[in-house]
């Protein structure tokens, strides 16, 4: 794989470092895993915020619970459920 060097702030460069001590990893690996922790963070947040705003609309609420009733025979694909964090 190749790489690149990024500038960042010393504070931040010692952030990573202690990251990367508490976790074992080496500094890139942690913050490679920080990095996509933060976009599954920001994407989840998005979901939600999306749900919630069907769920203000009545009219979308009903379509939406209507869709849910309409795949739910494919909840029983056999698959074990993920978990949506936090």
């Amino acid at each position: 794989m190749s790489s690149t060097t990024i500038r960042i702030s010393q504070q931040a460069r010692d952030e990573a470092r202690e990251l990367a001590r508490a976790t074992g990893k080496p500094i890139s690996q942690a913050v490679e895993e920080a990095i996509r922790a933060e976009r599954r963070r920001l994407f989840w947040a998005s979901f939600r915020q999306a749900a919630a705003t069907v769920l203000k609309d009545p009219s979308a609420a009903t379509e939406e619970a209507a869709d849910r009733e309409l795949f739910e025979g494919a909840l029983g694909d056999g698959l074990d459920a993920e978990p949506i964090p936090d």
